[in-house]
């Protein structure tokens, strides 16, 4: 996930460690409650403890958060020569603004699919997809099998 005031990334509220919870409870100056999960594209706002339909600032976000995943890292809006109030903290700032309290619909997001739970398989599974979502790997599978070559893994020689 990924803060929508200051650009911070962190694990999901469901995941073991729970960053962005973690993140949003510890005290800033600004409000830190909108996140974007960068696999599902879904916003969730720890204020009204549920996922929201993202509005056109909120939708904007996303969509700079799409074309920049690409990039290896999303830089903090903190950091020297950039503006706190970034439009990714405008949007939320709106958001927070115009929805807290109210009924918001949830927005129907892609999961990702995986392997069936076999009962031993769940390991194996997230494995996999950190995997497939590595983009390092990716292209380095996508070089070798190009060129025929083999890939070999540390440990398996």
């Amino acid at each position: 996930c990924v803060c929508l005031q200051c650009g911070y990334q962190g694990c999901d509220r469901n995941s073991h460690n729970k960053h962005a919870l973690k993140h949003y409870k510890t005290p800033h100056s600004g409000i830190h409650s909108i996140v974007v999960n960068l696999t599902t594209w879904c916003t969730w706002c720890y204020i009204c403890d549920e996922e929201v339909a993202p509005n056109p600032r909120i939708q904007g976000c996303i969509d700079f958060l799409q074309k920049q995943s690409g990039v290896s890292k999303l830089e903090p809006a903190s950091l020297p020569g950039r503006s706190v109030e970034s439009p990714v903290a405008e949007a939320a700032s709106v958001f927070v603004n115009t929805t807290v309290g109210k009924n918001t619909s949830p927005v129907s997001c892609v999961k990702v699919k995986g392997l069936s739970n076999l009962g031993n398989t769940c390991f194996f599974n997230a494995v996999m997809q950190s995997l497939c979502q590595t983009r390092g790997f990716e292209a380095l599978l996508i070089d070798r099998s190009k060129s025929g070559r083999l890939c070999t893994l540390p440990g398996m020689e």
